[in-house]
């Protein structure tokens, strides 16, 4: 998957599918989630009462991973303070 920027927000990706007798179909979808960074579970073309196509696509959802090491700030303008455990 290739995914390139097309204006100030939007995101345009070229999905390669592979077909039955090694034939290849290349779709280009305007991408708002950045599908170059998941994982594609399952592809689904569907065409609507409209005959407008679209392409439902589920990717494998990955844990999301912990930043920092726990560290916090202090407010040093702080008039009172708080306290709390874990």
């Amino acid at each position: 998957m290739q995914t390139r920027q097309t204006g100030k927000k939007a995101l345009k990706s070229t999905l390669q599918l592979s077909l039955s007798k090694g034939q290849k179909l290349i779709i280009d979808v305007f991408d708002s989630y950045n599908l170059s960074l998941y994982q594609i579970n399952t592809l689904e073309i569907v065409q609507d009462s409209r005959n407008r196509w679209y392409a439902c696509i589920t990717v494998k959802d990955f844990p999301k991973q912990v930043s920092g090491k726990g560290s916090i700030g202090i407010d040093l303008g702080l008039k009172e303070s708080a306290t709390t455990s874990t």
